[in-house]
Protein backbone atom coordinates (compact mmCIF):
# COMPACT_ATOMS: atom_id res chain seq x y z
CA UNK A 1 0.00 0.00 0.00
CA UNK A 2 1.09 3.47 -0.61
CA UNK A 3 2.06 5.54 2.55
CA UNK A 4 -0.87 7.95 1.87
CA UNK A 5 -3.48 4.56 3.00
CA UNK A 6 -1.54 4.08 6.20
CA UNK A 7 -1.78 8.03 7.09
CA UNK A 8 -5.37 8.16 6.70
CA UNK A 9 -5.53 4.49 8.29
CA UNK A 10 -4.04 6.86 11.88
CA UNK A 11 -6.76 9.27 10.96
CA UNK A 12 -8.97 6.42 11.08
CA UNK A 13 -7.33 4.62 13.66
CA UNK A 14 -7.48 7.89 16.27
CA UNK A 15 -11.10 8.75 15.72
CA UNK A 16 -12.46 4.89 16.33
CA UNK A 17 -9.88 4.87 19.74
CA UNK A 18 -12.17 8.38 20.54
CA UNK A 19 -15.41 6.84 19.85
CA UNK A 20 -14.54 3.04 21.73
CA UNK A 21 -13.24 5.10 24.60
CA UNK A 22 -16.09 6.80 25.05
CA UNK A 23 -18.29 4.13 24.76
CA UNK A 24 -16.29 1.90 27.73
CA UNK A 25 -15.11 4.96 30.34
CA UNK A 26 -18.09 7.81 29.64
CA UNK A 27 -20.29 6.34 32.49
CA UNK A 28 -17.35 5.08 34.75
CA UNK A 29 -16.02 9.36 34.38
CA UNK A 30 -19.75 10.25 35.20
CA UNK A 31 -20.14 8.21 37.72
CA UNK A 32 -17.02 7.92 39.53
CA UNK A 33 -15.23 11.06 39.00
CA UNK A 34 -18.44 13.22 38.58
CA UNK A 35 -20.36 11.83 41.22
CA UNK A 36 -23.43 11.47 38.82
CA UNK A 37 -26.43 8.97 39.34
CA UNK A 38 -26.17 5.51 38.04
CA UNK A 39 -29.68 6.88 35.57
CA UNK A 40 -27.47 10.38 34.56
CA UNK A 41 -24.30 8.74 34.08
CA UNK A 42 -25.93 6.09 31.13
CA UNK A 43 -26.80 8.97 29.36
CA UNK A 44 -23.02 9.65 28.61
CA UNK A 45 -23.20 7.52 25.62
CA UNK A 46 -26.27 7.71 24.36
CA UNK A 47 -25.72 11.43 23.70
CA UNK A 48 -22.25 10.85 22.18
CA UNK A 49 -24.35 8.14 19.60
CA UNK A 50 -27.13 10.77 18.96
CA UNK A 51 -25.13 13.35 17.86
CA UNK A 52 -23.08 11.11 16.20
CA UNK A 53 -26.04 10.03 13.99
CA UNK A 54 -26.67 13.80 13.46
CA UNK A 55 -23.42 14.94 12.74
CA UNK A 56 -23.31 11.81 10.04
CA UNK A 57 -26.72 13.25 8.40
CA UNK A 58 -25.00 16.39 7.36
CA UNK A 59 -21.59 15.40 7.06
CA UNK A 60 -21.26 15.31 2.85
CA UNK A 61 -22.86 18.67 3.26
CA UNK A 62 -20.45 20.11 4.91
CA UNK A 63 -17.28 18.10 3.17
CA UNK A 64 -18.94 20.25 -0.12
CA UNK A 65 -18.95 23.00 1.18
CA UNK A 66 -15.80 23.94 3.24
CA UNK A 67 -13.38 20.83 1.96
CA UNK A 68 -11.75 17.95 2.71
CA UNK A 69 -8.71 18.96 4.64
CA UNK A 70 -10.80 21.61 6.48
CA UNK A 71 -13.26 19.39 7.59
CA UNK A 72 -10.51 16.71 9.18
CA UNK A 73 -8.74 19.49 10.65
CA UNK A 74 -11.82 21.09 12.30
CA UNK A 75 -13.30 17.85 13.30
CA UNK A 76 -10.14 17.51 15.13
CA UNK A 77 -9.73 21.03 16.81
CA UNK A 78 -13.25 20.20 17.46
CA UNK A 79 -12.77 16.70 19.48
CA UNK A 80 -9.68 18.26 21.08
CA UNK A 81 -11.92 21.35 22.29
CA UNK A 82 -14.82 19.04 23.40
CA UNK A 83 -13.00 16.39 25.30
CA UNK A 84 -11.11 19.18 27.01
CA UNK A 85 -14.62 20.51 28.41
CA UNK A 86 -15.15 16.63 29.16
CA UNK A 87 -11.65 16.43 31.32
CA UNK A 88 -11.97 19.57 33.32
CA UNK A 89 -15.74 19.33 33.81
CA UNK A 90 -16.96 20.48 37.16
CA UNK A 91 -20.18 18.29 36.56
CA UNK A 92 -21.85 15.62 35.00
CA UNK A 93 -23.91 17.90 33.10
CA UNK A 94 -21.17 19.64 31.56
CA UNK A 95 -19.14 16.82 30.63
CA UNK A 96 -22.05 15.22 28.77
CA UNK A 97 -22.48 18.39 26.65
CA UNK A 98 -18.83 17.88 26.43
CA UNK A 99 -19.86 14.15 24.97
CA UNK A 100 -22.31 15.57 22.58
CA UNK A 101 -20.23 18.06 21.02
CA UNK A 102 -17.22 15.23 20.66
CA UNK A 103 -19.80 12.88 18.66
CA UNK A 104 -21.24 15.87 16.69
CA UNK A 105 -17.83 16.68 15.15
CA UNK A 106 -15.40 13.61 15.56
CA UNK A 107 -18.31 11.69 13.37
CA UNK A 108 -17.07 12.78 10.29
CA UNK A 109 -13.34 11.41 10.52
CA UNK A 110 -14.13 7.56 10.11
CA UNK A 111 -16.34 8.01 6.76
CA UNK A 112 -14.23 11.03 5.07
CA UNK A 113 -11.04 8.26 5.85
CA UNK A 114 -12.60 5.90 4.20
CA UNK A 115 -13.71 7.34 1.01
CA UNK A 116 -10.14 8.88 0.71
CA UNK A 117 -8.81 5.44 1.22
CA UNK A 118 -10.45 4.54 -2.48
CA UNK A 119 -8.73 7.66 -4.01
CA UNK A 120 -4.92 6.81 -2.46
CA UNK A 121 -4.39 3.90 -4.27
CA UNK A 122 -6.73 4.11 -7.26
CA UNK A 123 -5.13 0.68 -8.63
CA UNK A 124 -6.37 -1.43 -5.49
CA UNK A 125 -8.85 0.81 -3.81
CA UNK A 126 -10.81 -2.66 -2.63
CA UNK A 127 -7.31 -2.92 -0.42
CA UNK A 128 -6.61 0.36 0.62
CA UNK A 129 -10.54 0.82 2.15
CA UNK A 130 -9.63 -2.67 3.83
CA UNK A 131 -6.41 -1.43 4.95
CA UNK A 132 -7.90 1.66 6.41
CA UNK A 133 -10.61 -0.04 7.74
CA UNK A 134 -8.72 -2.96 9.91
CA UNK A 135 -6.61 0.19 10.72
CA UNK A 136 -9.49 2.00 12.40
CA UNK A 137 -10.98 -1.20 14.07
CA UNK A 138 -7.84 -1.46 15.66
CA UNK A 139 -7.81 1.80 17.24
CA UNK A 140 -11.66 0.67 18.40
CA UNK A 141 -9.92 -2.19 20.35
CA UNK A 142 -7.00 -0.40 21.71
CA UNK A 143 -8.75 2.88 22.93
CA UNK A 144 -10.39 1.71 25.57
CA UNK A 145 -7.38 -0.02 27.18
CA UNK A 146 -4.83 2.62 26.93
CA UNK A 147 -7.38 4.59 28.69
CA UNK A 148 -7.50 1.96 31.12
CA UNK A 149 -3.75 1.44 31.56
CA UNK A 150 -3.52 5.61 32.41
CA UNK A 151 -6.92 5.54 34.48
CA UNK A 152 -4.70 2.69 36.51
CA UNK A 153 -1.74 4.75 36.58
CA UNK A 154 -3.06 7.97 36.89
CA UNK A 155 -6.28 8.87 36.85
CA UNK A 156 -9.74 8.75 34.50
CA UNK A 157 -9.75 12.32 33.58
CA UNK A 158 -6.09 11.44 32.98
CA UNK A 159 -6.66 8.79 30.94
CA UNK A 160 -9.39 10.22 28.87
CA UNK A 161 -7.51 13.30 27.99
CA UNK A 162 -5.03 11.32 26.22
CA UNK A 163 -8.12 11.76 23.42
CA UNK A 164 -7.80 15.32 23.00
CA UNK A 165 -3.56 15.26 21.94
CA UNK A 166 -4.59 12.53 19.78
CA UNK A 167 -7.31 14.61 18.29
CA UNK A 168 -5.03 17.24 18.04
CA UNK A 169 -3.05 14.92 15.38
CA UNK A 170 -6.12 14.59 13.63
CA UNK A 171 -5.99 18.18 12.64
CA UNK A 172 -2.40 18.18 12.05
CA UNK A 173 -2.46 15.29 9.75
CA UNK A 174 -4.97 17.03 7.86
CA UNK A 175 -2.91 19.22 5.84
CA UNK A 176 -0.46 16.36 4.72
CA UNK A 177 -3.56 13.89 3.54
CA UNK A 178 -3.64 13.41 -0.24
CA UNK A 179 -6.48 14.22 -2.12
CA UNK A 180 -7.01 11.71 -5.12
CA UNK A 181 -9.01 12.40 -7.76
CA UNK A 182 -12.59 13.19 -6.84
CA UNK A 183 -11.76 12.92 -3.58
CA UNK A 184 -12.68 16.42 -2.55
CA UNK A 185 -16.18 17.44 -3.26
CA UNK A 186 -16.17 21.17 -2.26
CA UNK A 187 -17.64 22.18 -4.62
CA UNK A 188 -16.44 24.67 -7.12
CA UNK A 189 -17.14 28.41 -7.50
CA UNK A 190 -19.58 28.94 -10.61
CA UNK A 191 -18.79 31.46 -13.34
CA UNK A 192 -21.37 34.04 -13.51
CA UNK A 193 -22.82 34.68 -17.00
CA UNK A 194 -21.90 37.87 -18.67
CA UNK A 195 -24.00 40.72 -18.84
CA UNK A 196 -21.91 42.78 -21.80
CA UNK A 197 -21.73 39.50 -24.14
CA UNK A 198 -22.84 40.96 -27.57
CA UNK A 199 -26.28 39.57 -28.72
CA UNK A 200 -25.62 37.42 -31.94
CA UNK A 201 -26.44 39.58 -35.10
CA UNK A 202 -29.81 38.22 -36.49
CA UNK A 203 -30.13 37.06 -39.67
CA UNK A 204 -32.63 39.61 -42.31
Amino acid sequence: MPAAVYLIGVLGFIAFMTEGSIADWSSLMLHDELGATESLAAFGYPMFELAMLIGRLVGDRVRMRIGTRRLLAGAGLGTAAAMTVVVFAPSAHVAIAGFFVTGLVVCVVVPTTISLAGTAAPDRPAAAVAQVGAMGYGGLLLGPVVVGFLADATSLRVGVGVVVVLALLIAAGARFVPLGEGADLAAAPSVPERDDAEPEPVAA
